[in-house]
């Protein structure tokens, strides 16, 4: 690699870090990942009220529980993976949580007795 090419990717680099991009990139960055966090939050909401959740007979809850369980550890597992690759790791990482939290409430609603 030539020194020009290494100085062109030192200029595109140092321009990569959020803080430092122009404010109409920053904007749209920031209204992209708003948009997906708050479209991964509607997604869950719909299936929550619109699919037929009903407790299982008490013979499958622990099978109930664990896939669960499984679901919220693979979601957040591949959120973290996705955070650890993304080129602006807190956005990312904002979203992610904005997609496992109401995932996790979902999942395990509180119950009020």
């Amino acid at each position: 690699m030539t020194t020009s090419q290494q100085l062109g990717q030192d200029e595109y680099t140092a321009v990569d870090r959020f803080d430092e991009l122009p404010s109409h990139r920053r904007r749209r960055l920031l209204s992209i990942f708003a948009i997906r966090s708050l479209g991964s939050v509607v997604v869950l909401l719909a299936a929550y009220f619109l699919l037929p959740f009903t407790r299982l007979l008490n013979g499958k809850l622990i099978a109930e529980f664990a896939a669960g369980i499984l679901l919220v550890i693979v979601v957040l597992t591949v959120q973290t993976l996705a955070t650890l690759r993304s080129r602006y790791p807190l956005l990312r990482s904002v979203e992610a949580m904005a997609m496992t939290i109401p995932l996790f409430i979902v999942v395990f609603p509180l119950r009020i007795t």
